[in-house]
């Protein structure tokens, strides 16, 4: 967070707050179909390993592919609203399209899932700590030769696309199972993830609706300037996630091992 927030800031004043602005209103549209596009099934998948830990491979192989499916659409829904929104504007329609990408390779996040689930959640970290000096060693290149805000755009998908192929590297390395597909087991999953999905699909309506309603309503460098605002407001909010990502799969399992109990008593 830290240096993502040294080399935004420089970002920030390269690109200029009409830039800056235009860069991370498009954002938003992405930033609303995160949740929908995971189908928020990290929490529901956990679970089921926990459960039925034979099955690991299934339910990852099941929930990957509905996820993909599900990225597929929300790319394609974004282009749409940023179109109807913004006709005429070729570049929010580009850039839009350019940063949906990392909606398909957040579906691979899915393995998280997984290394919770083993508390070996430094996996996890390793690939995030990997992408994040990667995608600011990338800007610093950008900064540098003067890239135009189009290769900024690139950045998130660098990101996921690191990250993806770090905890798929690491699943394999430590003895996951063979994915494989099942309709049957990804509808299960998914009967019993929507409920979440409403839930942070309303969450994320809240968050970026405040972009989008400025974008639209006053100009991109007010976007921008109030972007870098909240920023630097929001850099303590991954310490509560992580903490709930960590202390997860140990509350499941006692649960577990306490209903266990019981019966047996």
């Amino acid at each position: 967070m830290i240096l993502a927030f040294v080399v935004g800031t420089l970002s920030a004043r390269y690109l200029g707050p009409s830039n800056y602005g235009t860069l991370n209103y498009t954002a938003s549209f992405v930033s609303f179909f995160i949740n929908i596009a995971s189908l928020c099934m990290e929490g529901i998948v956990i679970k089921k390993l926990v459960d039925q830990p034979e099955s690991e491979g299934v339910y990852l192989g099941s929930s990957l592919f509905f996820r993909v499916i599900s990225s597929s659409l929300s790319m394609i829904s974004i282009a749409i609203i940023v179109y109807f929104l913004d006709p005429g504007d070729s570049l929010k329609l580009m850039l839009a399209a350019i940063q949906s990408i990392q909606l398909f390779f957040k579906a691979f996040h899915i393995f998280d899932a997984w290394f919770q689930r083993k508390l070996k959640s430094k996996y996890t970290s390793i690939g995030k700590m990997v992408a994040s000096i990667s995608v600011s060693v990338y800007k610093l290149f950008l900064l540098v030769t003067g890239k135009s805000i189009i290769w900024f755009a690139f950045s998130t998908i660098i990101s996921d696309l690191i990250i993806a192929v770090i905890l798929y590297i690491f699943y394999k390395r430590e003895g996951g199972q063979s994915l494989k597909i099942k309709i049957s087991v990804g509808r299960e999953v998914l009967s019993e993830s929507y409920h979440f999905i409403l839930s942070d699909m309303l969450s994320a309506l809240y968050m970026n609706m405040d972009k989008i309603m400025i974008g639209q309503m006053m100009t991109d460098r007010d976007v921008g300037l109030y972007i870098a605002a909240t920023t630097i407001s929001g850099l303590w909010a991954f310490v509560p996630v992580a903490m709930i990502n960590s202390y997860r799969p140990t509350i499941i399992e006692l649960k577990k091992q306490m209903k266990a109990n019981i019966e047996k008593d």
